[in-house]
């Protein structure tokens, strides 16, 4: 299903069917600022992780606000990347962990669901902002706090069966 709505976007945008991309909020959509992949945050957060192979003991200063407009490089930045490395495994693993538990068929209870959504959108929102840079972590703590239940949770179920 996926699929095919990614090839028929790919179809309207090629192809420009019913003109769509004459479309106000396609041109504000994929024009604007350079579009999708060209905006100011992409470019921040290929400079930081350039940053974070170039400069690996930290404390670079990133684009305008100095920043780098993403949590995760925010902590190769403030720290070194040691730290960044290890949170980016944990958070990948913890990304795989809750990936295979819902696509498992074992018993997945409402609270599953509202769990996998927290850290999905915690995820994607500490992508797109440093929440990190704040003086305090407590959404990042909040993240870890979801994902170890998510581990746990995963454990648990891959015991019993």
């Amino acid at each position: 299903m996926g699929i095919a709505i990614l090839f028929l976007v790919i179809i309207l945008r090629i192809f420009n069917v019913f003109d769509v991309m004459n479309m106000p909020r396609m041109k504000s959509i994929l024009g604007r600022d350079g579009g999708v992949f060209h905006n100011i945050r992409v470019e921040l957060a290929i400079d930081g992780l350039k940053k974070v192979i170039n400069i690996p003991q930290g404390g670079w200063e990133g684009n305008l606000d100095g920043g780098t407009h993403n949590t995760w490089l925010e902590f190769a930045r403030r720290y070194n990347t040691i730290v960044f490395a290890f949170l980016m495994i944990y958070v990948v693993n913890s990304l795989k962990n809750s990936f295979k538990f819902m696509i498992s068929k074992k018993e997945i209870v409402a609270l599953d669901y509202y769990l996998f959504s927290a850290l999905i959108s915690m995820f994607l929102y500490m992508t797109l902002e440093p929440v990190g840079a704040n003086p305090n972590y407590y959404y990042v703590l909040f993240f870890v706090f979801i994902s170890g239940i998510v581990n746990r949770r995963c454990q648990l179920i891959n015991s019993v069966s």
